[in-house]
């Protein structure tokens, strides 16, 4: 796990999971309009994967890093 800077902005903090220095997903935790943490995982998904993935509709939704990159809202799991 590194923390990715390029990735991290003043109210968000971003770690990058990697495999043979690939990254396989990313945890992001923004702050919420409460001023609490909220959890994001972003990670890669095929075409049709990324689909059925988003057409599910919430908790998933479309990632701004990538068009390869699908997200998921963590606040549901806690």
């Amino acid at each position: 796990m590194r923390v990715d800077g390029s990735l991290t902005r003043t109210r968000s903090t971003a770690h990058s999971f990697d495999i043979r220095r690939r990254s396989f997903c990313l945890l992001v935790a923004w702050e919420g309009p409460a001023g609490k943490p909220d959890p994001l995982l972003v990670l890669r998904a095929d075409p049709d994967e990324r689909e059925a993935l988003l057409s599910i509709g919430h908790p998933f939704f479309a990632s701004r890093a990538g068009r390869a990159k699908t997200g998921l809202d963590l606040t549901l799991l806690q």
